[in-house]
């Protein structure tokens, strides 16, 4: 009897085996399908910056919290509270608005209303300057939110401590508000300004 034939068909092998003159029986093997693992993705972490957000100066009370308030003042923020026994000062929760592609913001203290977001054009230049924003938010911020205090602590007659908090969020009209991450920018102005003030007392 001849021999029998074999091939391979895609994933399968057969073979032809003859069982008479007119007849003959075909056998099929399926061949194992290589599983491919699926490719992994690099997802990029987002590691929150190493800020500064406080400062011990080696100078009364008094001298630290007439600068403090002065840095304050240049700041442009309405202030909610100024009370300098508790040593707080704290700003009004301002809304950001941008009215030019240049970055030129202005702020009001209350949620922004129709007729006031009209025109206005996104915060990403102002916001990229003090925030860290993660990946995958939209690139476009329709108006921004600051929350600003600053604590002047009277560690001892000759040290005072200052501490910033610093608490930026972006609004987007498709998901609502998003808290950002203090790059440390705006902490180190005010410090640094702070510092500034006192050099020139002396």
């Amino acid at each position: 009897m001849p021999s029998c034939p074999s091939g391979i068909s895609g994933n399968n092998t057969f073979t032809l085996c003859p069982i008479s003159m007119n007849y003959c029986r075909i056998e099929i093997n399926t061949l194992p399908v290589p599983v491919k693992e699926p490719e992994k993705k690099h997802i990029r972490q987002f590691i929150p910056p190493k800020i500064t957000k406080y400062k011990t100066f080696d100078v009364s009370y008094d001298k630290v919290w007439e600068a403090t308030v002065r840095s304050f003042s240049r700041l442009e923020y309405d202030g909610e509270i100024v009370d300098k026994s508790s040593g707080l000062i704290k700003a009004k929760r301002s809304y950001v608005l941008s009215r030019s592609f240049g970055g030129d913001i202005h702020r009001i203290d209350h949620w922004p209303k129709k007729h006031e977001v009209e025109g206005i054009y996104c915060c990403n230049k102002y916001f990229k300057q003090f925030a860290s924003i993660p990946s995958g938010f939209f690139k476009t911020i329709d108006f921004g939110i600051e929350d600003l205090s600053i604590y002047v602590d009277k560690k001892n007659e000759q040290e005072t401590k200052v501490t910033i908090k610093y608490n930026p969020k972006g609004f987007y009209y498709f998901s609502g508000e998003k808290t950002f991450i203090s790059n440390g920018v705006m902490e180190k102005n005010i410090l640094h300004s702070i510092k500034s003030m006192l050099n020139e007392r002396k």
